[in-house]
């Protein structure tokens, strides 16, 4: 069976990021006026502006290999090479 109050917030769902705010929030509104939408449907569509106007953006922390035995050799031959040249 067709769910008018679905149809709508699918629609409005798609308008947001193509349409203005305000005209998102101007059409919900007028089905709010004529009780299709509730106003947990108004609280979701604010939201969905909301998170798409202010994304969440996670930092981006690289993971750094545990050096093994042989980078340690290797770090402590480039530091006894960096002090024979400074001191020569």
């Amino acid at each position: 069976m067709f769910d008018l109050r679905l149809f709508v917030m699918r629609t409005i769902m798609g308008m947001i990021g193509n349409e203005p705010d305000y005209k998102v929030m101007e059409y919900a509104l007028g089905w709010y006026s004529k009780s299709t939408l509730l106003d947990d449907d108004l609280i979701e569509i604010e939201a969905k502006i909301e998170e798409y106007r202010n994304p969440v953006v996670e930092e981006f922390i690289p993971d750094i290999p545990e050096p093994d035995e042989d980078d340690e050799m290797k770090e402590e031959t480039i530091i006894e090479l960096i002090t024979e040249v400074e001191g020569e």
